[in-house]
């Protein structure tokens, strides 16, 4: 059996590896930036004007579909959940109880 000499690691030399330099200037990849303001979805909070809208017409929604049988009040309350989650999981959406972009798309419901 010949003598066996495993191979020996040589790092390339300075003047090989070509990157750009950074400085305080770089802008860091795209992979690590979070999303822009356009793209990011809008979170109401649960207390506005807009949300009880909304909250309001996805409860009428559910309720026309079969799905809820509450008072149409605008609140999101356990009742509401539950008929978000159903609604969602026969609808295959992400079952998330909450109202998302999706169940709103699903109903034909405009976010003003």
């Amino acid at each position: 059996m010949p003598n066996y000499r495993p191979p020996v690691y040589t790092p390339p030399s300075p003047s090989t590896v070509i990157a750009p330099p950074v400085t305080s200037n770089s802008t860091p990849p795209a992979t690590i930036l979070p999303e822009s303001p356009a793209t990011a979805p809008k979170i109401l909070p649960g207390n506005s004007d807009k949300f009880y809208q909304i909250a309001f017409k996805v409860q009428l929604a559910l309720s026309l579909y079969g799905y809820y049988t509450g008072t149409v009040d605008g609140v999101i309350g356990p009742q509401t959940i539950a008929a978000l989650s159903k609604f969602q999981s026969e609808w295959n959406l992400t079952v998330t109880g909450t109202i998302t972009p999706e169940v709103l798309d699903a109903m034909g419901i405009v976010a003003e």
